[in-house]
């Protein structure tokens, strides 16, 4: 692609949450569409909550821009992806090729000069950076910043998923599993059934046209498992528990609400 310190200021924007499926040709088109890019970098690692994310490189700030307005919240192949400007200098030379003997002479030449290139590279600093631990402190930083913004990326990711939910409530205790196959008999192999305590439920729907035509019909299918269906809300809060108890050797007369309760209250 060049070299990237011929380019006219370059800017690179980050870009989170890239669905598994989608092929980089594919990626690539899609912002090259909305500005001049000249390179883009997906890494094999991935970030600690398993999700792709690329680094994309334009040749000039008003694209990048242009870019994070019209992608960031952009949903691709079921996945809603996350723009924005990335947080290091557009000079530095992450993505140039470097030949293996090149990086090899450089890193025998640095061990020969030894403390003379530390020295040197003290005195470039001009005053920025007065030793090796200042140096890491920053660098510790940097990090700090980073994970924060990956964090803040995920929480997004959680609450928007978390909007095509309903939560649903049995009118006994249910296993999720058999439930689940219950609905699915009905022709709905697609939700997703998860309990969360007690005789509720949280019921994610995948597709959001799915969402709309059983919210029209007043969850007229679901109603057949679920006494109760509401749409999942950070407010709502539930008042009540259950837990599977499995015990050995009582006798069948004393299995009653009385002994139970005793139990429960341990």
């Amino acid at each position: 692609m060049g070299d990237w310190e011929a380019r006219d200021n370059p800017r690179t924007v980050f870009v989170y949450n890239i669905p598994d499926s989608m092929h980089w040709k594919r990626l690539s088109a899609l912002f090259r569409f909305h500005g001049n890019v000249l390179d883009d970098f997906i890494p094999v690692k991935r970030s600690m909550e398993g999700k792709r994310f690329v680094f994309v490189r334009f040749a000039k700030l008003v694209d990048a821009q242009r870019a994070i307005s019209r992608l960031d919240g952009f949903v691709i192949l079921g996945k809603r992806i996350w723009v924005e400007m990335a947080r290091f200098s557009g000079k530095r030379k992450i993505w140039k090729k470097v030949q293996a003997k090149k990086d090899l002479s450089q890193k025998e030449e640095m061990q020969s000069r030894g403390m003379e290139y530390q020295e040197e590279e003290r005195d470039e600093s001009n005053g920025n950076v007065v030793d090796g631990r200042l140096k890491s402190v920053e660098v510790e930083r940097i990090g700090m910043n980073k994970m924060k913004v990956v964090e803040g990326h995920v929480r997004n990711e959680q609450l928007w998923n978390l909007q095509r939910c309903l939560v649903g409530e049995t009118t006994s205790f249910y296993n999720s599993n058999s439930l689940s196959e219950r609905i699915a008999r009905l022709g709905l192999e697609g939700l997703i059934v998860k309990s969360i305590q007690g005789r509720y439920f949280l019921i994610e729907v995948p597709d959001g046209e799915l969402l709309e035509i059983l919210k029209k019909r007043g969850w007229a299918y679901l109603k057949e498992f679920f006494i109760n269906i509401v749409p999942w809300s950070e407010k709502l809060k539930l008042m009540e528990k259950a837990a599977w108890i499995e015990v050995s050797g009582i006798p069948v007369h004393c299995w009653n609400y009385q002994m139970f309760k005793t139990v429960a209250g341990l």
